[in-house]
């Protein structure tokens, strides 16, 4: 993910967050959950994890 990609992405939450005003349309523990949802996806897209396979299933 380079700088350019960071800023649009940025821009993109800020605005979104200014449209729906303090807490959106959730409360403000909904708003913390998503929050680190969001902040554990993006930590994940930064180190380039890719989730495990399943097995694959016997022939």
């Amino acid at each position: 993910m380079d700088e350019k990609e960071k800023a649009l992405i940025e821009e993109e939450a800020r605005r979104s967050v200014a449209e729906r005003g303090q807490h959106g349309k959730h409360g403000p523990a909904m708003r913390r959950y998503l929050l680190a949802e969001e902040q554990r996806a993006a930590s994940e897209n930064e180190r380039d994890v890719v989730p495990e396979s399943a097995p694959e299933p016997p022939r």
